[in-house]
């Protein structure tokens, strides 16, 4: 029950403002709160060497592994059930949620917690590198409060290093800018961008599409793959091969949107409204920055794979905000 040990769990979700779904289970509900603790007490750690301000890397896991194994000993019939994934695996996924979006300073293996920033739009202003002290509420991992800041959605771009032109411009632009093509006979290796549903299975297909202007190919051992954007002039395949800060480290997930998204055939993210929180179900990768964005403001709706991308939990407000700022680069948002 919420109200054991005088209503810790209560008391918790009221300062964070973390509110029940309509229909979501008591049980979900504990869990969020206690997956969002996790981040705020491995948040706090940072300030555990006051004035220094420096601590282990070790020290922000063990922090979360502890709150972890307090909490499911304190509530084991409601969170043992939920919390299925290793305390590592929770510590793991946390520690990589902040470090990519840019809660951190590393420092040797050392870390600092980064310097307040924040960013508005739409009336919720998203804070990074605050002090545990000052009062906020979080959805997910991301602290956020109300605010009548003039709108910016180019403050929440550069806060989170968003692209900043919308998927035609950047599809555009990749294609125009374009140097010269060259003919190439791709190898048995080569795998061509998926230009058409269904989309679950693969992105990639073992075939060249001759009829959908210029695509997405690549080739080489997996990990170590080249890029190249590809057409076919009636005889040959075309080839322009991008450069790898265009696609390393999952960027070119970044093109495969724009191009998918000019040929119209971009999956819509799926949102089903359950009161005060949303449930967000990706039906395409968005690209690293965008999708850690949403991994922060975010639950995992299942917490035996909590580092699932597609099926997210987010508080509403924080949803709209975020879904707007998606919305001008392109993306679309379907209710279930």
């Amino acid at each position: 029950m919420m109200d054991r040990y005088n209503g810790l769990l209560r008391k918790i979700s009221d300062e964070y403002g973390i509110k029940q779904g309509k229909t979501e289970n008591e049980s979900m509900w504990k869990a969020r709160i206690v997956y969002t603790l996790l981040g705020q007490m491995g948040l706090s750690s940072l300030y555990d060497e006051y004035p220094e301000e420096i601590v282990s890397i070790t020290h922000f896991k063990s922090r979360i592994k502890t709150i972890l194994k307090t909490y499911i000993e304190l509530y084991p019939n409601d969170l043992s059930s939920v919390f299925i994934a290793d305390d590592k695996d929770f510590a793991d996924e946390i520690y990589e949620v902040y470090l990519k979006t840019g809660h951190f300073y590393h420092i040797n293996f050392n870390i600092r917690s980064a310097k307040e920033n924040s960013a508005s739009y739409h009336g919720v202003e998203l804070l990074r590198g605050y002090s545990p002290e000052i009062k906020h509420n979080v959805s997910g991992l991301g602290n956020y409060r109300k605010t009548n800041h003039e709108d910016d959605p180019a403050s929440v771009v550069r806060m989170f290093r968003l692209s900043e032109n919308d998927l035609a411009t950047s599809w555009n632009i990749l294609v125009t800018n374009t140097a010269e093509w060259r003919k190439m006979q791709p190898d048995a290796d080569t795998e061509y961008l998926r230009m058409e549903p269904p989309f679950t299975r693969s992105y990639w297909i073992n075939r060249p599409y001759k009829d959908k202007g210029v695509s997405i190919m690549r080739s080489g051992m997996t990990g170590k793959q080249i890029y190249y954007l590809y057409r076919y002039d009636g005889k040959d395949i075309l080839v322009h091969q991008l450069a790898e800060w265009q696609t390393a480290d999952a960027e070119y997930i970044n093109l495969s949107n724009a191009c998918l998204y000019v040929n119209g055939v971009l999956p819509s993210t799926r949102c089903h409204d359950d009161g005060d929180i949303i449930h967000v179900r990706l039906h395409y990768l968005l690209p690293p920055a965008e999708l850690n964005l949403i991994k922060l403001y975010s639950w995992p709706d299942n917490l035996g794979n909590i580092t699932s991308p597609f099926n997210r939990i987010m508080n509403r407000d924080v949803f709209e905000m975020i879904k707007d700022i998606l919305s001008l680069q392109g993306y679309q948002f379907e209710k279930e």
